[in-house]
């Protein structure tokens, strides 16, 4: 068997692919915590503490013990950031 033929694909690319194929069939996606911090580039901690301030979308209930955010409620969040400007860095000259 050649190498080509035997393609193993990451958690991650698996992950994508599975999320590509709900959203084609009912339009939504659930995205857990540790994905969602690979897509915004943020700890969890830091995420959790935008969203107790507001500046996050809310968690979706998926039962006792399991939560996470609509893709498209990420997806919507980024976009709506890319025009936001960085905050100027700390003056220590002083």
């Amino acid at each position: 068997m050649s190498v080509l033929s035997e393609q193993v694909f990451s958690p991650a690319v698996q992950r994508e692919g599975a999320r590509q194929r709900v959203r084609a069939i009912s339009g939504h996606s659930i995205v857990r915590l540790k994905d969602a911090c690979e897509m915004v580039g943020f700890t969890a901690k830091h995420l959790r503490h935008l969203e107790r301030n507001g500046q996050f979308p809310p968690r979706v209930h998926l039962g006792p013990n399991a939560v996470g955010w609509r893709l498209m409620d990420l997806e919507a969040w980024i976009d709506s950031r890319r025009g936001t400007p960085a905050p100027p860095p700390a003056n220590n000259s002083e």
